[in-house]
């Protein structure tokens, strides 16, 4: 009987550990994803700056064609 109290107890003792380092891993993984969604949403963050700056870009590219296009009307207008 002392021994099987001796086995339970030591497999008892075993899973315990094996729990521990669970919630230890569990912990870990718990920052690391905080860590990566910061990350992530700082990524996001600049992204939506560059497209909205691609944006301006071709509203200003567009807007200058458009000048061109009418600076060159008018001066083969003016040259006619």
């Amino acid at each position: 009987m002392f021994l099987v109290s001796r086995k339970m107890s030591a497999r008892i003792s075993e899973l315990e550990d094996a729990a521990e380092q669970a919630r230890s891993r569990a912990g870990k993984m718990e920052k690391e994803r905080n860590r990566l969604q910061v990350e992530i949403h700082e990524v996001v963050t600049e992204l939506e700056e560059v497209i909205a700056l691609l944006h301006l870009y071709t509203i200003i590219k567009i807007t200058s064609s458009s000048i061109v296009v009418v600076l060159f009307v008018d001066l083969y207008s003016a040259l006619s």
